[in-house]
């Protein structure tokens, strides 16, 4: 009878104790909350990436149009200036035409001609500039490669 009392007392006692035991607790949620912390730090470092190239690609549009602004047309010299300003590797294409200022845009017309303001027609340029990124995780982007590109207008005269 004192054996079985024993018995009873070790189980009543096992029990408990192995629902107080905190041991390991702080590991198992690591383990569950880790790979959310790595996927929200890839995210982040891969949107950033993303957004450092970008401006990249529009500071290099920017640096052809000065240059096209200070200079005035020069194609070869727009290009180098803007695939110059950047370490990515850059296209850039330069054009210029001849338009009229309409608000917030330019209508293309033809140089020389008399605007519907009364001013004459200016001669723009255009520096448009394009490198492609590539992700670190392309699961994420749900692409291997992303295209960035950005343009930039100057009026030269």
């Amino acid at each position: 009878m004192k054996l079985h009392r024993l018995n009873q007392k070790r189980k009543s006692w096992v029990g408990p104790r192995i629902c107080r035991d905190q041991q390991g607790v702080s590991a198992v949620e690591f383990a569950l909350v880790a790979p959310m912390l790595v996927l929200v730090l890839l995210v982040a470092a891969d949107l950033g990436l993303s957004l450092s190239r970008n401006a990249s690609v529009a500071n290099a549009a920017r640096t052809g149009a000065e240059f096209a602004a200070i200079h005035g047309w020069n194609s070869s010299g727009i290009t180098t200036a803007a695939t110059s300003a950047t370490n990515l590797t850059v296209t850039a294409t330069p054009t210029t035409y001849c338009g009229c200022a309409t608000g917030n845009a330019i209508a293309q017309q033809t140089c020389g001609t008399t605007c519907s303001g009364g001013g004459t027609t200016g001669t723009y340029v255009s520096v448009a500039t394009q490198a492609t990124y590539t992700p670190i995780s392309p699961v994420l982007w749900g692409k291997t490669s992303v295209n960035l590109s950005a343009t930039t207008v100057v009026r030269t005269n």
